[in-house]
């Protein structure tokens, strides 16, 4: 990901592939609250359809927020 001069996000043609294969479409995502809206989306819609996953991958996340937290 790279951050433009005037603070708009802008990635690499690798990251906008990665973030399809995931079902993400972030063509047109060109600030923070883009993101935030796009990745929200698809957590709602993966919660909705596999929630085995959405439970595996938001735990995951709490894991590794709690230890960043750690000293």
């Amino acid at each position: 990901m790279l951050r433009t001069t005037e603070g708009s996000l802008r990635f690499t043609a690798q990251e906008i592939k990665a973030f399809r294969a995931l079902g993400i479409d972030a063509r047109q995502v060109r600030t923070d609250d883009d993101f935030a809206r796009v990745f929200g989306e698809w957590l709602d819609i993966l919660a909705d359809r596999q929630p085995d996953l959405f439970d595996k991958i938001t735990r995951a996340m709490l894991a590794d927020r709690e230890a960043s937290r750690r000293p």
